[in-house]
């Protein structure tokens, strides 16, 4: 067999199956800039698709994934960590590292779609603190604060 014909396991071209290696900059959901916004998630979204190709996670990272923000964080740090491994030749020992780091995450990525099998269902939220709790704490956050300046 010709090594020519060998094609990698998940797609018929290795970019295809891989991400690229540029490293991002550190991508921060919360604070990140409007223009920047769509390009960072069609980044993601190929990281994603050729992660799922590439290791069989069709099961374990739902489509809806977009949809899920713990998932979206999580798969992001792991498209950073990644993109990070590969980013320098020197460092030999990373590869592997991104490998126990991506191991460790599959168990918590499969937890979070854990309601969505055939479609997706959105989490329930419930209200989490009550108005007069949230009251409570912003008085004693307040308390701290006031008695901090009578140092």
């Amino acid at each position: 067999m010709r090594f020519s014909s060998i094609q990698p396991p998940g797609g018929s071209s290795w970019t295809r199956s891989h991400p690229p290696t540029e490293v991002p900059h550190l991508v921060d959901w919360s604070r990140i800039a409007p223009e920047e916004e769509a390009r960072v998630w069609r980044q993601l979204s190929e990281f994603v698709e050729s992660m799922v190709r590439r290791y069989g996670l069709a099961f374990e990272i739902r489509p809806c994934w977009w949809r899920h923000g713990d998932a979206v964080e999580e798969l992001t740090a792991l498209w950073h960590m990644r993109q990070n491994a590969y980013s320098d030749p020197g460092k030999l020992t990373a590869a592997m590292s991104w490998q126990d780091t991506f191991h460790k995450s599959r168990s918590r990525l499969r937890d979070m779609f854990g309601s969505c099998r055939d479609m997706h269902i959105e989490p329930s939220v419930e209200i989490w603190i009550s108005e007069e709790q949230r009251r409570d704490f912003l008085e004693a956050v307040s308390n701290i604060v006031q008695a901090a300046g009578d140092l």
